[in-house]
């Protein structure tokens, strides 16, 4: 091989090495993260959240019975719902892809459940919090349904090494797409269920459209003001690709390429 070639070949390996190990990123960002830390007794309506991207957002209700905290717990149910708006304000700008996170426990309101998810408005005393509700219910037996704009649209039942209770507490997190109404990640604590039928269905019939996600929205339907459920965590995040950056590697191997470089031309100056 002459002079030349060695030179050539050199070159070549550095920018191959340097092109093959570059990787994307993601970067996660909180929208609104909501621990209930607050005396007890104060009521969810009006509260501002522990932490929003955006200015004057604060808790709406409807009720029968007013939801409040006790021991940085949220209080909630017989037929109560309680939102709480993505809408864009400010310099915030309500991003397409999300991640909620919710904490509950079942607690008294073991018929009817949890619901955890979004709605198209707000709700206040008057509107039906089912009606507007989209998202998902978890059951006092740990079934989880897909509801839409009030109607179920399918359910799966709890599957777990051990049975779902009642008196823990849970989460259940999951990433949706408002461009595509689509939803993936679905993670319930302690659970092993198949909840792909669930992602099919949303993705095939755009149930996390932008319209049904303009609040974020949780609720309770004890039946009466004696059984309650429990909220201790809402989370609302968002992740968002950043530029390509190398990996640590590819610094070490873009070096070796160019000291072969420098090398050839060495030998070459001879």
């Amino acid at each position: 091989m002459n002079k030349s070639r060695q030179t050539l070949t050199v070159v070549t390996m550095g920018v191959v090495c340097c092109g093959m190990a570059y990787s994307s990123r993601a970067q996660s960002t909180t929208i609104i993260h909501e621990t209930f830390t607050a005396p007890n007794g104060t009521l969810l309506n009006g509260l501002t959240p522990d932490q929003a991207d955006y200015p004057g957002t604060k808790w709406t209700d409807g009720t029968y019975y007013n939801p409040q905290i006790q021991n940085n717990v949220l209080n909630i149910g017989a037929d109560t719902g309680a939102t709480l708006s993505l809408a864009s304000a400010g310099a915030y700008v309500k991003p397409a892809a999300l991640t909620e996170s919710v904490t509950f426990k079942i607690n008294t309101d073991t018929y009817y459940g949890v619901g955890i998810g979004f709605s198209s408005g707000a709700v206040t005393n008057g509107i039906a919090y089912h009606s507007v509700f989209t998202g998902f219910n978890v059951s006092g037996t740990g079934t989880l349904s897909l509801q839409s704009a009030g109607g179920v649209r399918g359910s799966v039942a709890w599957s777990g090494s051990s049975a779902f209770s009642a008196s823990q507490f849970y989460t259940l997190s999951y990433s949706l797409n408002t461009a595509n109404g689509s939803v993936s990640g679905i993670a319930l604590t302690g659970s092993t269920a198949n909840y792909s039928p669930l992602v099919t269905d949303a993705l095939n019939n755009n149930v996390f459209s932008v319209a049904h996600t303009a609040d974020v929205e949780i609720w309770g339907q004890g039946g009466s003001g004696g059984n309650q459920a429990l909220f201790s965590n809402v989370s609302v995040a968002t992740t968002a690709a950043v530029s390509p950056a190398p990996e640590p590697g590819t610094l070490a191997l873009g070096g070796v390429g160019l000291a072969g470089l420098l090398a050839a031309r060495r030998r070459n100056g001879k």
